[in-house]
């Protein structure tokens, strides 16, 4: 009997090994789509860096800019590839997403030679202004030799340029994007005739400088809005979506072989398996399925749990209630499927800003409660305004999603979890009423 036994834990460790080889393969398959994807992601945060790096006036090397694109455009290319070969029957929907990141890009390229252009000619032009304002300077040391009785006034005026020049034209010009319409360009009355041509020049410089630093600006904010880091969110989500529905059709094969093993030989894994379903299912009746945080079971678990501390410790909390502005139209515009991408990339940043013992809960539709014990009214109310203040969402189609948020305090503004939450809602709309994007403690 035992060597029966034993064969059958050799045969069946056997058939694991196959199995699990066959899982390892298709589990490099995935790992490689998700690491393209992050690669994107890195290249793309990378050559924005470089971008705004080679908009100072003491930088002009684009090649690292072009080699960043041409990285970028080659794991698109091999992503795209590889999705037809790897996922045929389920390619469609991801493909579409690679090609609206392609032209995306595409757009930010475009830009990008035209920013590019555009800092080049700025730059030159702050280079002949350099050398156009030190031949007006010797101009002027050779009409103060000729004119001894002006020299009181050229040395001034010599010292208003340089001044000019150092302090404030090169500092402005240096910026990104800065009309230089209110400068106040130095004069000599004296001498204004003599140095007619040379301050021509130097107008029609200024000229040259403040168009192209407003192209500059323009570009900058174009660049801002190709969202192309959008693309590759709702790529990196859609390839977790396929992977699962992959795993989840081959699974279904594997899965009926280990467990017919299983089944004739150890009847106790049902056992812990029901015991693991239990457990699951526990943490699934707390959990909103949509965002992978906490649920309105979990609120009032945290709610009891955080109450009953109540004798050991302060016992005060403070409740964050929020509601995402403008996001009723990117549902009507942009779809639901796309809205609801848009609550998983703003929960997880909510959670990402969240201490360890601070809980994040997705109160229903497009609403949010934050947790946060032990914590005092002003660092409450500088929480929420940082929070108001920074988590802005900039979509497709010029859309922009923002935060209203509302606050209390446990115990000061309520006892029970549904008088908080009316006060916290009440706050949220006097926040919107403000102008939205805002915060609005309960007084």
């Amino acid at each position: 009997m035992i060597k029966k036994i034993l064969l059958f834990f050799f045969f069946l460790f056997s058939l694991l090994f196959i199995v699990r080889d066959i899982f390892i393969d298709e589990s490099s398959d995935h790992s490689d789509l998700i690491a393209a994807i992050s690669n994107l992601e890195a290249i793309n945060e990378n050559l924005n860096y470089k971008i705004l790096y080679n908009q100072s006036f003491y930088h002009d090397n684009f090649d690292p800019i072009s080699l960043k694109v041409n990285d970028f455009n080659r794991i698109l290319i091999e992503l795209e590839s590889s999705i037809k070969e790897t996922y045929e029957e389920s390619d469609d929907e991801t493909l579409s997403i690679i090609y609206e990141l392609k032209e995306r890009f595409l757009n930010k390229e475009v830009l990008i030679g035209d920013l590019s252009s555009t800092l080049a000619i700025i730059k030159s032009s702050i280079n002949f202004l350099a050398l156009n304002f030190e031949e007006v300077g010797e101009d002027l040391l050779k009409l103060a030799d000729e004119k001894p009785e002006l020299r009181a006034e050229i040395y001034q005026y010599q010292r208003d340029l340089e001044k000019f020049w150092s302090n404030e034209l090169l500092e402005i010009a240096t910026r990104k994007g800065i009309s230089f319409g209110n400068l106040s360009f130095p004069q000599c009355a004296s001498c204004s005739f003599e140095l007619e041509s040379d301050l021509k020049k130097l107008v029609r410089y200024l000229e040259v400088l403040n168009k192209y630093t407003g192209l500059q600006q323009e570009y900058s904010e174009r660049l801002k809005r190709t969202n192309v880091e959008i693309s590759i969110k709702t790529l990196f989500y859609r390839a977790e979506g396929l992977i699962d529905e992959v795993e989840e059709r081959d699974a279904q094969q594997k899965i009926i072989i280990v467990t017919i093993i299983i089944i004739l030989f150890l009847t106790v894994c049902f056992v812990f398996y029901f015991v693991e379903t239990s457990r699951k299912n526990l943490r699934l009746s707390k959990t909103d399925l949509l965002t992978g945080f906490g649920n309105r079971n979990k609120l009032t678990n945290y709610f009891t749990l955080l109450t009953n501390k109540k004798g050991n410790s302060s016992g005060s909390f403070g409740l964050l209630f929020i509601d995402l502005d403008g996001f009723k139209q990117v549902n009507d515009i942009l779809g639901h499927s796309y809205g609801d991408e848009v609550l998983k990339t703003i929960a997880t940043k909510l959670s990402l800003q969240l201490a360890n013992d601070q809980e994040l809960i997705r109160f229903g539709g497009d609403e949010f409660i934050i947790i946060m014990p032990n914590v005092t009214e002003d660092a409450l109310r500088l929480f929420g305004n940082k929070l108001a203040q920074n988590s802005h969402e900039s979509l497709q189609k010029d859309l922009v999603v923002s935060l209203s948020i509302g606050g209390v305090l446990y115990p000061q503004h309520g006892e029970t979890l549904d008088e908080l939450l009316i006060l916290a809602d009440k706050a949220m709309y006097k926040a919107k009423g403000m102008g939205k994007a805002q915060f609005h403690m309960c007084s």
